[in-house]
């Protein structure tokens, strides 16, 4: 039985032998740029694993890895979600679902450019569209100036993963439910105070651009804000106006920001 079970984490993750390293050794391998680091890490979240893939569920994250196992997507089926880091710049996305004693993999796919930074909530399941069904968003890049990160979304309908056209490209994407947008935001420096905003919607498997913006507090002298809709002029506003020209799920941010610094 174990042999089979080791034949299964061979052709599925590694199309190796998986290592015996304790699963204790997942939390002290250090993150470094050698191959026996990423190595070191992969075998280690192989027999995580192993160790886990009876459990009813199951989450461990970390700086160079990720898996979550359970019912993620619908209860009459249980799936695991692996990532781990290749080396510098590649990750790999596995997704294996449980068919009676065996595994089946239904996504294998290499993420680049990739990296996490000081970061460890690489994988989250949760509606992105809407129909409340929970969708795959996995972590590609992360960056800890100006903190931001890209990801990849896949939708999951009718026991089927769609992977989402231009999803990737929204800086740390977070879903809105009562409006079904995607926000994002992008601190562009200036202790905060330049900001850039995008509203998105997903609509099929494409991304879609409703709008996007900047609000520069810091550059301009005085007491305003310059406010530019992409693809129109810029205009000024007082700083104390400013938060109602953001994304509402920004406005109070924006507010409190400007009240702290003195421009009211």
């Amino acid at each position: 039985m174990r042999s089979a079970i080791l034949f299964l984490a061979v052709c599925l993750l590694s199309c190796r032998q998986p290592s015996s390293i304790d699963k204790q050794a997942k939390d002290t391998i250090p993150v470094g740029t050698t191959v026996d680091d990423f190595t070191a890490a992969k075998a280690s979240l192989e027999n995580d694993f192993l160790l886990n893939k009876d459990s009813a569920e199951y989450s461990s994250q970390d700086l160079q890895t990720a898996i979550v196992i359970g019912h993620l997507f619908e209860r009459e089926t249980k799936d695991a979600v692996l990532r781990y880091s290749e080396n510098d710049s590649v990750a790999r996305l596995v997704v294996l679902r449980e068919k009676g004693k065996n595994w089946d993999t239904i996504i294998s796919e290499r993420l680049y450019p990739a990296s996490t930074g000081d970061w460890s909530d690489l994988i989250e399941v949760s509606d992105f569209n809407g129909d409340n069904i929970p969708d795959l968003k996995v972590v590609k890049e992360h960056w800890d100036f100006h903190t931001g990160e890209n990801a990849d979304l896949w939708l999951y309908s009718n026991g089927h993963f769609t992977k989402v056209k231009g999803f990737d490209q929204i800086v740390s994407a977070t879903y809105d439910k009562p409006t079904d947008l995607i926000y994002a935001y992008q601190s562009m420096g200036c202790a905060d105070m330049a900001m850039y905003f995008g509203v998105f919607k997903v609509v099929g498997d494409t991304v879609q651009t409703v709008k996007e913006m900047s609000c520069d507090c810091c550059s301009e002298s005085g007491d305003s804000c310059k406010i530019k809709v992409y693809g129109q002029e810029p205009f000024m506003v007082p700083a104390q106006k400013a938060y109602k020209y953001v994304p509402d799920m920004y406005a109070e941010g924006v507010k409190e920001k400007c009240a702290m610094v003195g421009r009211k």
